[in-house]
This record gives structure tokens, C-alpha cells and sequence, in this order.
């Protein structure tokens, strides 16, 4: 049986197996996320080493209305923060939690998760096409363009505009 180091080891930043693995399924369940301070292994390496600015705005749709969040305050995102280049999705995000409260950010440094992840996805297209097709790797490129994902650090803070 192929290591998902083996498969997935081609990126210029060199993930373990259980890296990876905190990686991918990122794609499914976030529970693991961190929540409560704890952190995950691949994420702090992918954050560290693979972080860049967006050229594009990216959102943000909350769980919770902020309290007391005006003009010149500061929110403090506690945990890992997913965002999405498209508003859509986070709009989706804000309206089913009935918070109706989105971030909006501009320049924003993080991991390019969508794009990492389609760009691992098509190194498995090409080195081991009967996974690829096993794993269904046409719907999860297609799916996470649609979601267009970025992850920025624990305790992000933003400046209020």
C-alpha cells in the first residue's frame, strides 16, 4: 500500500504521513480544528511555510454576531479561521448559523488551502491515475474551487474598517 507521503510527497514543503493526513481532512470535517486553543500539526506547517497574500478579497461568514464591533475596534478570531474568495459561499456560511454577519478581507496572509489542495489533487492525476479516480478526484477539485478556501492563523485579529 502507497504512504500518503509517497503520493502527496512531490510539494516543495515536506509533509509526514499524519501531517497530510490533518491536511485532508481538512476537506471533510474541521472538527479537529483546533478549537479551544489546541493546535494541529500540518496546519502550523502549512500556515508557516506556505502562508501568502491573497490578491483576491476573501469572506468570512460567522457563526455569532460580534458584540460592541464598530468603526476603528478590533475582532479576534480565537481559532483557525476558514475563508472563502467568494462571498457566496461565505453568505451561505452566515445565513445558515442566522448570524447574517460576514468579514470581509482585503490583502489577507494565509494558507491557500483551495489551492494547495487542487495542486496535490492533479500530482495524484498524474503519478497514480486509479486513485485519483478511486478518490473521486474530479468532484473534490471541482468541489473546492467552488469553495475557493483560505485558512489564516489562531487568534487572528482584524481591524474594523
Amino acid at each position: 500500500m502507497t504512504s500518503l507521503k509517497e503520493v502527496f510527497g512531490l510539494n516543495e514543503v515536506k509533509f509526514s504521513d499524519s501531517e497530510l493526513e490533518d491536511l485532508f481532512l481538512l476537506q471533510h470535517d474541521k472538527s479537529h480544528t483546533g478549537s479551544n486553543g489546541g493546535k494541529i500539526s500540518g496546519l502550523e506547517k502549512a500556515l508557516k511555510a506556505l502562508s501568502q497574500v491573497s490578491t483576491k478579497d476573501l469572506f468570512r461568514g460567522l457563526t455569532k454576531k460580534p458584540q460592541n464591533l464598530s468603526v476603528g475596534k478590533h475582532l479576534t478570531l480565537d481559532n483557525y479561521s476558514s475563508f472563502s474568495e467568494h462571498e457566496s459561499v461565505a453568505k451561505q456560511f452566515a445565513t445558515q448559523y442566522k448570524s447574517n454577519t460576514m468579514l470581509k478581507l482585503s490583502n489577507g496572509k494565509g494558507f491557500n488551502y483551495a489551492g494547495w489542495l487542487i495542486g496535490e489533487m492533479e500530482k495524484l492525476r498524474k503519478s497514480d491515475p486509479q486513485s485519483f479516480e478511486d478518490g473521486d478526484g474530479d468532484f473534490t477539485i471541482q468541489s473546492t474551487k467552488e469553495e475557493a478556501e483560505w485558512i489564516l492563523p489562531q487568534r487572528s485579529i482584524f481591524k474594523v474598517q
